[in-house]
């Protein structure tokens, strides 16, 4: 924020010009776990945020590859719609516009499969374009494969 006089000669009646400084949008990506295990159900979150003293953001896209240890579920939307192609296993968001001051929300679901291994960490990326332009990636952090908890039953033992 910066607030000058319209003239350092101004008289003391003289209007003020006030310049506001505006942010821009922001992507961010969250993941719902940070350790799992096989058969776990892990959520996607990302957020979008156009500053209110922006301007619209038009034809928004976010395309997110769905990690090979992972299969997806289902998607949820805010605004827009969803698309998943499993063949290439990349979901596709179809935002539209956004408006200035109008957080998206974007997410999906799936569960971690059987090729997970202990020793894999599951990392996920998704990017943003605006008109046909990348804009920006928001990356999760990583995801610890862990392994699976068996119950304790007992032992056989001398009586």
């Amino acid at each position: 924020l910066r607030i000058s006089r319209a003239s350092p000669i101004a008289k003391p009646w003289a209007s003020w010009i006030i310049i506001c400084a505006c942010g821009d949008m922001t992507i961010s990506k969250t993941a719902s776990l940070t350790r799992v295990k096989v058969g776990d159900v892990l959520q996607y979150t990302i957020s979008i945020n156009n500053p209110a003293c922006a301007t619209s953001l038009t034809n928004v896209i976010v395309t997110d590859t769905v990690p090979s240890q992972l299969d997806f579920l289902r998607a949820n939307v805010s605004q827009g719609t969803s698309n998943y192609d499993a063949p290439s296993r990349v979901l596709t968001f179809n935002v539209g516009n956004i408006a200035p001051g109008v957080p998206v929300s974007l997410a999906f679901q799936a569960t971690v499969n059987n090729s997970a291994q202990v020793t894999d960490t599951i990392s996920n990326t998704a990017v943003m374009s605006v008109n046909g332009a990348q804009r920006a990636t928001a990356a999760a952090g990583a995801v610890q494969i862990i392994p699976a908890v068996f119950p304790v039953t007992g032992f056989l033992g001398d009586d």
